[in-house]
């Protein structure tokens, strides 16, 4: 059985990508990090209550059915295919694929890929997305898509029977306002915080130029990703549309996807990402590029401590050096790892040792390495 949720809690128990635009607080220390998933990096890892059901799902099912009746009380018209998703929580979701004249193949396409599916949980629906998706890509075509379409929307049927709200839930103007009362509160309990607003590219340009607006009166420091990073013209109207610095960059992977938006203008803070814009070598570059255009940089850094190393290292170089994000770091891993570590919610201190300052044991390794076999199966993430 559901039960309702406060308004205050309404962040918490909306899906914001289909339902509008919303974020939700994550726990303790990511508090204002916004769209940031545990096990995956889905939206909806983030509007599981407190203490979320895993909504573990138990059965997967195609029906072909003809939901008209003639004169003669027999069935009559076209067949349809729905999918009933279960979970062990006794919730019950149901989606449909119909694709005229394909139903019996994209029954048998469900009965294929439900594998996949169950065991599963439902909360996880951009993960199960992405695995059917890439699973089934060598055959992709209507009836493979139309199968996946069938289990996606069962699986939002049974998120949104989870959190007990009508899949539209209660229109994007209020989850608008929910998004500028938890910044103000944020605001009004630490005047002197920097504020950032992590949005993790999840918006359309009219949602996230709304979102600007709405929480502008609070001074954020930035406001991350409003939009995906594809298309500039988006970004640089977000930009233009509000006050505070719009920060992005750590989806552009070199000098020429990141040239066009810092030349533009269509960001005001940039963040690189030593792991995946080339190096250090392609990070130097760019932070120079930046600055050429009066534009800081603040690393991003969600990734382990070679990364970390390497930012701390660049970033106590640079000259247009804005804030580094914290990400993850264990203390205690760090001390093993550099030899000492200078623990600080408001700094950390790049090593002093020759070269980056990490260092693997042998025995670190072999206490900690994964096989790679196993690591395609994602068992690591378990």
């Amino acid at each position: 059985m559901t039960t309702p949720h406060p308004r205050r809690h309404f962040l918490q128990t909306v899906a914001a990508g289909l339902l509008g635009s919303g974020v939700r607080v994550g726990p303790g220390l990511s508090a204002v990090s916004a769209w940031t998933g545990l096990s995956t990096n889905s939206i909806l890892a983030q509007t599981r209550p407190a203490d979320p059901s895993p909504l573990k799902i138990v059965k997967v099912e195609p029906y072909i059915m003809q939901v008209h009746r003639g004169p003669d009380g027999k069935l009559r018209g076209n067949y349809y295919l729905f999918c009933r998703i279960q979970t062990a929580d006794g919730i019950t979701g149901w989606g449909e694929g119909t694709n005229f004249p394909k139903v019996a193949t994209i029954a048998t396409e469900i009965e294929m890929i439900k594998p996949y599916v169950v065991g599963q949980s439902a909360w996880d629906i951009e993960k199960i997305w992405h695995t059917l998706y890439r699973g089934r890509n060598a055959m992709h075509g209507s009836a493979v898509q139309s199968a996946i379409s069938a289990i996606d929307i069962a699986l939002w049927d049974i998120v949104a029977q989870k959190v007990n709200v009508p899949l539209y839930s209660q229109a994007t103007l209020k989850t608008i306002q929910e998004v500028a009362e938890m910044v103000r509160g944020i605001r009004e309990g630490g005047p002197q915080f920097e504020i950032c607003v992590e949005a993790h590219a999840k918006f359309n340009t009219a949602s996230a130029v709304r979102i600007a607006k709405a929480i502008e009166p609070y001074n954020p420091m930035f406001f991350e990703e409003p939009v995906p990073p594809e298309n500039v013209d988006a970004m640089l109207e977000v930009q233009r549309a509000t006050s505070i610095p719009i920060a992005a960059g750590e989806r552009l992977k070199s000098r020429l996807q990141t040239r066009e938006y810092i030349e533009r203008q269509a960001f005001r803070i940039y963040q690189p990402d030593v792991a995946r814009a080339g190096g250090i070598t392609e990070f130097r570059k760019l932070a120079a590029l930046a600055e050429n255009h009066f534009i800081p940089v603040a690393p991003h850094n969600p990734n382990g401590p070679v990364c970390l190393a390497a930012h701390l290292h660049l970033s106590a170089a640079l000259s247009n050096f804005l804030i580094l994000e914290e990400g993850n770091t264990n203390p205690g891993l760090n001390r093993q790892l550099f030899g000492s570590w200078h623990d600080s919610r408001a700094y950390f201190l790049p090593s002093e040792s020759p070269g980056l300052g990490p260092r693997f044991s042998d025995a670190f390794l072999r206490d900690h390495a994964i096989d790679v076999r196993k690591a395609q199966q994602g068992d690591v993430a378990s």
